[in-house]
């Protein structure tokens, strides 16, 4: 029986993936400071976390850097991995739709710890078996 990731693991695995997001765009930092441009850094930054997940979480890997560090993996309830498609609009839902709070508040009371992103497209969070 699969063992469904708990609200700290999976805020853990959210803080790692903030963290290397923000490396990914240190470089394009530097430089917009460097030149005095005008940059919405949210918007990069919000583009930029939104394809890192979408790849991940539909790769084989079936997760990002950050719940691969924690031991997790995103797939259906019955153990098929998402489609890229799949993988994005979970993003949107729990990013952009559903925002932070509102979106976790599912995760602290359901049986499968899933948010409302992940009860609407059937997925969950589990930690992986040799975890």
């Amino acid at each position: 029986m699969s063992q469904y990731a708990r609200f700290g693991q999976r805020l853990a695995s959210h803080v790692g993936d903030l963290i290397i997001v923000n490396l990914i765009l240190l470089p394009t930092i530097v430089i917009v400071n460097m030149r005095d441009l005008n940059f919405n850094y949210s918007l990069i930054q919000l583009i930029v976390w939104c394809a890192y997940s979408t790849y991940f979480n539909a790769s084989d890997e079936r997760g990002t850097y950050g719940k691969k560090l924690m031991g997790l993996k995103v797939e259906h309830l019955d153990g098929t991995k998402l489609t890229y498609l799949e993988s994005f609009v979970r993003f949107i839902l729990g990013f952009a739709v559903f925002g932070f709070l509102v979106g976790i508040i599912p995760i602290l009371f359901t049986n499968k710890k899933q948010g409302f992103h992940d009860l609407i497209l059937s997925s969950v969070v589990r930690v992986k078996a040799n975890q």
